[in-house]
Protein backbone atom coordinates (compact mmCIF):
# COMPACT_ATOMS: atom_id res chain seq x y z
CA UNK A 1 0.00 0.00 0.00
CA UNK A 2 1.10 3.75 -0.99
CA UNK A 3 0.50 7.45 -0.49
CA UNK A 4 -0.02 10.06 -2.94
CA UNK A 5 3.61 10.95 -2.48
CA UNK A 6 4.42 7.45 -4.01
CA UNK A 7 5.74 6.29 -0.25
CA UNK A 8 5.13 2.40 1.08
CA UNK A 9 3.14 2.67 3.89
CA UNK A 10 2.07 -1.13 4.33
CA UNK A 11 1.24 -4.33 2.62
CA UNK A 12 -2.14 -6.03 2.98
CA UNK A 13 -2.32 -9.23 4.34
CA UNK A 14 -5.67 -10.12 4.24
CA UNK A 15 -9.49 -9.10 3.37
CA UNK A 16 -12.28 -9.68 5.68
CA UNK A 17 -15.46 -9.83 4.37
CA UNK A 18 -19.28 -8.39 5.55
CA UNK A 19 -17.47 -7.94 8.99
CA UNK A 20 -18.00 -5.57 11.99
CA UNK A 21 -14.66 -5.55 14.03
CA UNK A 22 -13.20 -3.44 16.75
CA UNK A 23 -13.39 0.30 15.40
CA UNK A 24 -14.08 -0.62 11.66
CA UNK A 25 -16.98 0.20 10.77
CA UNK A 26 -19.18 -2.64 9.29
CA UNK A 27 -18.41 -4.55 5.49
CA UNK A 28 -15.00 -5.39 3.90
CA UNK A 29 -11.66 -4.05 5.43
CA UNK A 30 -8.36 -5.05 4.09
CA UNK A 31 -5.81 -6.04 6.86
CA UNK A 32 -3.00 -4.05 6.22
CA UNK A 33 0.47 -5.08 8.22
CA UNK A 34 2.66 -1.79 8.70
CA UNK A 35 6.16 -1.80 9.62
CA UNK A 36 8.13 -5.13 10.27
CA UNK A 37 10.83 -6.77 7.66
CA UNK A 38 9.98 -9.00 4.78
CA UNK A 39 6.63 -9.34 5.82
CA UNK A 40 7.40 -10.39 9.80
CA UNK A 41 7.05 -8.54 12.69
CA UNK A 42 4.58 -5.93 11.32
CA UNK A 43 1.52 -4.75 13.14
CA UNK A 44 -2.27 -5.54 11.62
CA UNK A 45 -4.41 -2.78 11.69
CA UNK A 46 -7.79 -2.63 9.47
CA UNK A 47 -8.66 -0.32 6.85
CA UNK A 48 -11.71 0.07 4.81
CA UNK A 49 -11.74 -1.47 1.58
CA UNK A 50 -13.74 1.47 0.25
CA UNK A 51 -10.28 3.68 1.43
CA UNK A 52 -8.07 2.15 -1.13
CA UNK A 53 -7.76 2.69 -4.55
CA UNK A 54 -6.01 0.75 -7.52
CA UNK A 55 -4.01 3.02 -9.08
CA UNK A 56 -3.32 1.99 -12.97
CA UNK A 57 -0.63 4.45 -13.83
CA UNK A 58 1.38 2.39 -11.04
CA UNK A 59 -0.19 -0.04 -10.36
CA UNK A 60 -0.21 0.04 -6.81
CA UNK A 61 -2.81 -0.18 -4.15
CA UNK A 62 -2.99 3.79 -2.71
CA UNK A 63 -4.70 4.93 0.88
CA UNK A 64 -4.60 8.78 0.25
CA UNK A 65 -2.97 11.04 3.18
CA UNK A 66 -1.67 8.43 4.79
CA UNK A 67 1.49 7.68 6.03
CA UNK A 68 3.05 4.88 8.22
CA UNK A 69 2.49 6.86 11.40
CA UNK A 70 -1.16 7.26 10.65
CA UNK A 71 -1.42 3.74 10.30
CA UNK A 72 0.37 2.90 13.27
CA UNK A 73 -1.92 4.86 15.52
CA UNK A 74 -5.15 2.63 14.60
CA UNK A 75 -6.11 -0.26 16.86
CA UNK A 76 -4.05 -3.75 16.72
CA UNK A 77 -5.86 -6.19 15.00
CA UNK A 78 -5.35 -9.44 16.37
CA UNK A 79 -7.59 -12.43 14.38
CA UNK A 80 -9.78 -14.48 16.74
CA UNK A 81 -10.08 -18.21 15.12
CA UNK A 82 -13.45 -19.33 13.77
CA UNK A 83 -15.76 -20.97 16.34
CA UNK A 84 -17.77 -23.62 15.34
CA UNK A 85 -21.21 -23.75 16.53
Amino acid sequence: VYNERNESIGEVDDLLLNTAVGNAAPGPVAVVQVGGFLGMGGRLVLVPLGDLRWNSSSERITLMGATKESLEARPAFQSTPLRRG
